[in-house]
């Protein structure tokens, strides 16, 4: 993805210090080590705008009624062989209407068809994707849906006093790394 690395489907860059990388970068996982709550704050005002599902992983991200399936399923998740799936890839074996097709490692047993059904019933909410337009990530903080630095100096000033500790090199870069 980028040269920093990336977890999940991209959305968020490995919180790992490197010598490859930029001082602004340097910085930022600075301020992520000395106030790790930074990066929930970041998650709870992001969400995933479906587009083509290739960036989607169908059991590891926020894509669906505001959860996790991995979190919602955790024994189906367990027993799935592909726990790094995108949703495109599960929505493109979908066969007819209700025909989603799931791989486990083995054959389930009757209570765990029970959370099947009740899956494959949350995933009749499914919106279409759309091939033409790549999944994006709307920031909530913002009316335009983009992120910007001054909402995450404006939380960090409420929730750890004026004299924050993060580099001002990052807080007062114009653009990201």
């Amino acid at each position: 993805n980028s040269r920093y690395g990336a977890i999940g489907g991209g959305w968020l860059p490995k919180m790992e210090p490197s010598g490859r990388v930029s001082a602004v970068w340097n910085g930022i996982l600075y301020g992520v080590e000395i106030h790790p709550d930074l990066i929930y704050f970041f998650l709870s005002k992001a969400e995933i705008n479906l587009g083509d599902g290739k960036r989607v992983f169908f059991w590891l991200d926020i894509w669906l009624r505001n959860m996790k399936l991995k979190d919602e399923f955790p024994r189906l998740f367990c027993l799935s062989t592909e726990k790094e799936v995108s949703l495109e890839c599960v929505v493109q074996r979908k066969v007819g209407v209700g025909g989603w097709h799931l791989n486990f490692r083995r054959p389930l047993r009757s209570w765990e068809e029970v959370e099947v059904v009740r899956l494959y019933a949350l995933l009749a909410e499914v919106p279409p994707l759309r091939p033409t337009i790549p999944d994006s990530l709307r920031w909530l903080r913002s009316s335009s849906g983009k992120f910007t630095v001054a909402a995450v100096r404006e939380w960090l000033v409420a929730h750890h006093g004026p004299k924050l500790t993060i580099p001002t090199l990052l807080l007062g870069n114009v653009a990201p790394p």
